[in-house]
């Protein structure tokens, strides 16, 4: 996927434009949602970012990344009970997410 390698590379508005293509192709792709809201994510679009990993939640309500992403927005924008319900979910799927527990600390003295 071309809007991952651009993504990697900190292109964010190329990645967006490309990642755009990618879900208009495939609706019901997960990664290229994720992808998409890490794009936005990098251009400071933080409700287009939220936007994107709430399709990619919705497509696959158990894969993790989309919901720690979108945790890490929340954090950004200080909204910490958002973000604290988002990791809450995490933990409750996967107990040992390292990730997860230490956002949920930094969240906690916020």
């Amino acid at each position: 996927m071309q809007g991952k390698a651009l993504l990697a590379e900190g292109k964010y508005e190329a990645a967006a434009a490309e990642l755009s293509k990618a879900t208009a192709q495939d609706r019901n792709s997960m990664d290229a949602w994720l992808h998409l809201g890490h794009a936005y994510r990098g251009l400071k679009r933080y409700d287009n970012a939220l936007a994107a990993y709430v399709a990619a939640k919705r497509i696959d309500r158990h894969s993790i990344a989309p919901h720690v992403a979108h945790a890490k927005v929340q954090i950004e924008l200080g909204r910490v009970e958002l973000a604290t319900t988002e990791l809450n979910f995490v933990v409750e799927m996967d107990p040992k997410n390292l990730e997860a527990l230490i956002l949920l600390g930094k969240v906690s003295q916020m």
